[in-house]
């Protein structure tokens, strides 16, 4: 009889470095894990323990634990909040005349009573590039217009695809606008929800309708996510040991 091979299988990236190997699906691998479902990440230390799912752990968010992630989302967020929104229309004269009457008008300038468009497009920048997806409830006037729009949470809001393929939304995460609905369970039609995504990575039900942040893609294989997630001091971390990310342990010289 033939020895069983105990070592672990590993495959090669197509189209990258070779000596830049990760381990084939369903092999054993160090934390911390990815969740697809929830978002987040567990720690590394859950895998030390058989019974992790009773010891309380709560998923680490995606940009809570790194300065540097902030940093870089908080700069495409305020800057996209600056941007002022109008609606045009074209004349005959090759030119465009700025719409002030409209619904749209109405709407970048006052989403809903309670945030501003400033407001409103910081937390929808934010959450887009920190869970790869924005939702946003319309409501509609006694003119089938939309006269608002709620943002809700991305980590609690999901599109549902019906048996005949027809589009719907699990809104939740505003507690605004659920109280003033009542607080029921909010599925909507695909027509009456605001959905901005990224582009789709992993196959994630239902493809290709949820989004994915760019701190969750296959890179993160080669890059020590530690360096993003970890509880450590910074300057107690391992040195980064990927070639996408910039040696940043360098310490400035102090001017004289």
């Amino acid at each position: 009889m033939s020895e069983i091979a105990t070592k672990p299988r590993y495959r090669v990236k197509a189209g990258r470095d070779t000596s830049l190997v990760a381990k084939a699906e369903g092999e054993v691998r160090p934390g911390p894990w990815f969740l697809p479902i929830t978002g987040g990440w567990l720690p590394a230390d859950v895998g030390s323990s058989m019974n992790w799912w009773q010891l309380g752990y709560d998923p680490i968010g995606l940009g809570t634990q790194s300065a540097m992630v902030e940093a870089c989302v908080s700069a495409y967020a305020q800057t996209v909040a600056m941007c002022p929104g109008d609606h045009w229309r074209s004349n005959d004269k090759g030119g465009r005349d700025r719409v002030t009457t409209s619904a749209l008008s109405r709407i970048l300038r006052h989403p809903n009573d309670y945030q501003s468009i400033s407001d409103f497009l910081l937390n929808g920048t934010r959450s887009l590039y920190l869970q790869g997806n924005t939702y946003a409830l319309a409501l509609r006037n006694d003119r089938y217009e939309i006269d608002e729009l709620h943002l809700m949470d991305s980590n609690l809001s999901y599109p549902r695809l019906a048996t005949t393929g027809d589009v719907f939304y699990q809104l939740a995460g505003n507690d605004v606008i659920e109280r003033r609905l009542g607080g029921e369970q909010l599925i909507v039609p695909q027509r009456d929800v605001l959905h901005i995504r990224l582009h789709t990575v992993r196959h994630r039900f239902p493809r290709p309708l949820i989004g994915e942040s760019p701190l969750v893609t296959d890179d993160l294989e080669e890059i020590d996510v530690t360096t993003v997630v970890g509880d450590e001091p910074y300057d107690q971390r391992p040195p980064i040991k990927s070639k996408y990310l910039f040696d940043i342990s360098r310490k400035r010289e102090p001017r004289r």
